[in-house]
């Protein structure tokens, strides 16, 4: 329990997520959360409402989300439900709601049901978090009820050189539906960022092409 304890506070990145790609970064240039880079950010995501989608045929999607974690030791090992605020294409303004989970060998962050931690918030949204399928890790959900699913798989970890406490991520993750405008989406994309074990905050990013049926 030890040893996957100290591997989880180190894997402590999942955002799920999710955090802005960054290249090796200074002593100087170490990513620090500021109101005015996230707004920065999320004015480069676009995307105000529900515009700009294509019935039937495949759209761009991006997200970018300013999340907070909360470590949580469950029945079958150390979990990382989360939170995040932010703008996505096509939605405007939305919610995410996210959670993974630290691979029995310690090595590895995996996509987790999100409805274990967030049955409450997601059925405040009008989620039935009952029919939810396990393989959703994340939701993505604006104000007016329309709602995307997530599935994350394998994080890639990359812990800072210069600031250990930072910690980098990329991971592959599919479109596997949603509610209203996004019912039976599919696709495929990528989550990237970055997560600061000291603070449990960060910054995810997605980029995904997604077929609307």
């Amino acid at each position: 329990m030890k040893k996957n304890y100290f591997l989880g506070k180190n894997l402590l990145i999942l955002l799920t997520g999710s955090l802005i790609a960054t290249s090796c970064m200074t002593d100087t240039e170490s990513p620090v959360i500021q109101d005015d880079q996230v707004e920065i950010a999320l004015e480069e995501t676009g995307g105000t409402g529900d515009e700009n989608l294509r019935k039937g045929g495949f759209m761009p999607y991006e997200d970018t989300f300013y999340n907070s974690i909360t470590p949580t030791f469950g029945i079958d090992g150390l979990y990382f439900p989360g939170t995040g605020t932010g703008k996505a294409r096509g939605l405007g303004k939305s919610y995410s709601f996210l959670n993974q989970r630290l691979s029995e060998d310690g090595t590895l962050l995996l996509g987790a049901p999100v409805k274990d931690y967030y049955t409450q918030e997601l059925n405040d949204f009008g989620i039935d978090s009952e029919t939810l399928d396990d393989k959703v890790s994340t939701v993505v959900i604006n104000e007016r009820g329309h709602a995307l699913f997530i599935e994350s798989e394998e994080n890639e970890l990359i812990r800072d050189i210069v600031n250990p406490d930072i910690i980098y991520f990329n991971a592959k993750i599919n479109i596997v539906g949603g509610t209203k405008i996004y019912k039976d989406a599919a696709g495929s994309g990528t989550v990237n960022g970055w997560f600061d074990e000291s603070s449990n905050e960060g910054v995810s990013k997605v980029s995904a092409t997604i077929k609307l049926k």
